[in-house]
């Protein structure tokens, strides 16, 4: 049994010379050494590939935190129109009503001044004809008030315009502040779609890479199969 052994192993060494021998092991040491290389590389691009994926969904996050942020600021835009529209009507009311007290007062003036040409003394004559003392002092007042409340009236008018109008401004000027924060996260947003797009890219790119190498690494490994049961026959 032990002739019949060594007669095997004089025969397979026979069967391979030195060289060819060694050319074999350098083959298989360089094989040895892509794979491990390619596998390397697998590595490397599933650690990418997995990291860009990660990125793509924290882009995707952005997106929809910046859609929401964006619908947000459109109601809130669509609100301010609603009260700076309430405020102009309120405000042109007013308007209205300080000009007809206007033309009310120019009126009374013209009327007045017609008076005093017919009867300069029409006043004076509507409080001395007064029954009494106290009767002429209540037509006195009288004619006091109704001056003063019409002056006052268009003081208190005017007064509410123009808080009106600041309140109007003030609106204005928040609706533009929101609208200039609008257009600067639409601009973001199109930069995160951009990067989104890239990054998907870079995925596809990652992904195909991968299957090849894969692809090459079950080359390399039947190479080395084939290689191994090769040497494996040139010893029996």
């Amino acid at each position: 049994m032990k002739y019949r052994l060594l007669i095997l192993l004089l025969l397979c060494t026979a069967a391979l010379y030195p060289q060819s021998r060694k050319q074999l092991e350098n083959q298989k040491k360089k094989l040895n050494e892509e794979i491990r290389t390619t596998t390397k590389l697998i590595n490397q691009t599933l650690k990418s590939r997995k990291g860009a994926e990660n990125r793509l969904v924290l882009t995707k996050q952005s997106i929809k935190q910046g859609e929401q942020y964006l619908s947000l600021l459109n109601d809130e835009i669509t609100m301010l129109n609603h009260d700076i529209d309430s405020l102009e009507a309120a405000r042109i009311d007013f308007e209205n009503r300080l000009e007809y007290l206007r033309m009310q007062y120019a009126t009374d003036i013209k009327l007045l001044y017609r008076q005093s040409k017919r009867n300069s003394f029409s006043n004076f004559i509507f409080i001395v004809s007064a029954t009494d003392l106290n009767e002429g002092f209540r037509r006195y007042r009288y004619l006091q008030q109704v001056s003063i409340h019409r002056k006052l009236k268009a003081i208190e008018i005017k007064e509410i315009t123009d808080t009106i109008a600041a309140q109007e401004l003030a609106l204005t000027s928040s609706r533009e502040q929101k609208e200039i924060a609008m257009s600067e996260r639409e601009r973001q947003q199109k930069k995160l779609e951009r990067q989104q797009r890239s990054q998907n890219q870079q995925i596809k790119n990652l992904k195909q890479k991968e299957s090849e190498l894969k692809k090459k690494q079950q080359k390399q490994q039947k190479q080395q199969l084939h290689l191994n049961i090769f040497v494996q026959q040139q010893c029996l």
